[in-house]
Parts: structure tokens; C-alpha cells; sequence
């Protein structure tokens, strides 16, 4: 029989190896959504409120249904932050993903300095090395009526340490373009997750190439990232003297996440 020790220690290490992995997003990964029948089930939600989301017409005119979102600087906070967002849990470290959506900004859709993220692919930390939340190492925003392609990326194996918060970050962005308001933009990304040089990312507007990378694509972590899609100004938040915005809102429609046949980089 076991000493009643080892037990506690076991049921203990136990709970908490499972506390440990719960924090890793789990859930579905992959996803398909057109909003004719509603937003799939499998989407966790980062909302506010229940006016910040709607399945709404096609604001272009088509016969179609598609998501709507709207934040207000009075809206609540959400993990830290003004947003409204879905999200899929994380992938595999080394796979290949792609994702897809169309993006409709509002013919009201005011440029400003200060930037929104309307799609990130989002890190996470390895919180049994005492890792904390870091810029997510893929995103896109648009900032001064353009569209930009944010990427932070580290092969540190802590990057960012819950007690001494330094940390070593490579960034870059990319500008895609102008943000038209009033038309829809198709967007693609197809994704190598990897800390290494075998990293690989294909950016294509209305199903043209506009970028293409090798290297780097996430942080060194033990799990890849997970997709999130909304609408998020962190400004609002942490430097609300940089915008002079009190709304701002936006439509998707068609978002898919799914595995690549990793074949495909060859």
C-alpha cells in the first residue's frame, strides 16, 4: 500500500500538471464559418457585451449573411483590454496551417496613427517556465488607412519571464495596402509554425501573393499559436491619448482555419 504521502504528492502533481495544460487554449483548432446559420459552436468568444457582435446582412448588397463587430471606448474591459473577438484553440508547434477571411471595412472607417488588430495569431507562453503574455507573433491591422502585417518572433526558450520581464523579440512589419473602405478584401495566410529557420508564410490579398517569408514564424513555445479574429484596439486601453476615435467596427465573413498537407512547402 502507498504511503498516504506519496499519495498526496501524486493527486497533487497530478492536479496540477492538469491546471498546467488547461491554460494552453485548448479546443477545436480548425473551423469553417459563413454566418448563414449563425456563428459555429466552436468559436470561444472574448465579448463585452452582446451588442458588440451580430449576424447581420451583407453590407455590400449581396444575398448573404455575415458577423459584425463594434467596440466603444466605454465598452468594458476584456482580458485587459478593449475588444471583441473569436478565437480557435492552439495548434501543434511545426505543423502548417492556412487561414482565410473577408474583411469589410465600413465606408465611415476613419484612418488614425493608432492601429487595430482585426486578426491575430496569438503565442502561448510556457507557463510552467514562468513565461508571460508577449505580442502575438503574427497579426493584422490597419493603421493609417493601410494594411499591415505585424510579426514578433524569438527562438529564446523563455522569452519573457514572469519576475525579470526581459525579453528578446525580432519585429518586423510589411505594408499590404490600402484599407478601401466600402469593399470587401479577401485575405489568405498559409503558416509553417516553427522557432526555427524552417518557418515558412504566404500572404495573399484577393488570392494575389503580397508576401512571402522564410525564417521564423512564432516564439519558442511548447504549443503553436491560436487564431483569433475581431476587432481590438489596444491603444484605447494602454495609450488612449493616441487616438481620437470612440468607436470602431468592422464585418467578416468566410474565416476558415485548417491543416496543410506540410508537402506543400516542398
Amino acid at each position: 500500500m502507498k504511503h498516504p504521502l506519496t499519495v498526496t504528492f501524486l493527486v497533487l502533481g497530478a492536479g496540477g500538471l492538469f491546471w498546467l495544460t488547461s491554460l494552453y487554449q485548448p479546443g477545436p483548432f480548425e473551423v469553417y464559418d459563413d454566418f448563414e446559420d449563425g456563428a459555429d459552436p466552436a468559436w470561444m468568444w472574448e465579448i463585452a457585451h452582446a451588442g458588440q457582435s451580430a449576424i447581420v446582412n451583407d453590407p455590400a448588397g449581396a444575398d448573404n449573411r455575415v458577423i459584425y463587430f463594434k467596440i466603444r471606448t466605454d465598452d468594458p474591459i476584456v482580458k485587459k483590454s478593449k475588444r471583441v473577438e473569436l478565437k480557435i484553440g492552439t495548434v501543434k508547434m511545426g505543423d502548417s496551417y492556412a487561414y482565410g477571411f473577408k474583411a469589410y471595412l465600413p465606408e465611415d472607417y476613419e484612418a488614425e496613427e493608432s492601429s487595430e488588430n482585426i486578426s491575430q495569431w496569438h503565442g502561448m507562453p510556457d507557463f510552467a517556465l514562468l513565461e508571460t503574455w508577449r505580442s502575438p507573433p503574427l497579426k493584422i491591422m490597419t493603421r493609417n488607412g493601410r494594411w499591415i502585417l505585424s510579426q514578433k518572433v524569438s527562438d529564446l526558450k523563455i522569452n519573457k519571464f514572469r519576475f525579470g520581464k526581459g525579453s528578446r523579440e525580432v519585429h518586423t512589419e510589411q505594408d499590404l495596402g490600402p484599407a478601401e473602405n466600402g469593399k470587401w478584401v479577401s485575405w489568405e495566410f498559409k503558416v509553417r509554425w516553427s522557432y526555427g529557420e524552417d518557418g515558412r508564410l504566404i500572404v495573399l490579398r484577393d488570392g494575389a501573393e503580397v508576401f512571402r517569408y522564410r525564417g521564423m514564424t512564432s516564439y519558442n513555445d511548447w504549443k503553436g499559436p491560436y487564431f483569433k479574429i475581431g476587432m481590438y484596439k489596444p491603444d484605447w486601453t494602454v495609450y488612449p491619448d493616441r487616438s481620437r476615435l470612440t468607436v470602431r467596427d468592422i464585418y467578416f465573413d468566410d474565416i476558415f482555419a485548417k491543416k496543410m498537407d506540410d508537402t506543400f512547402w516542398d
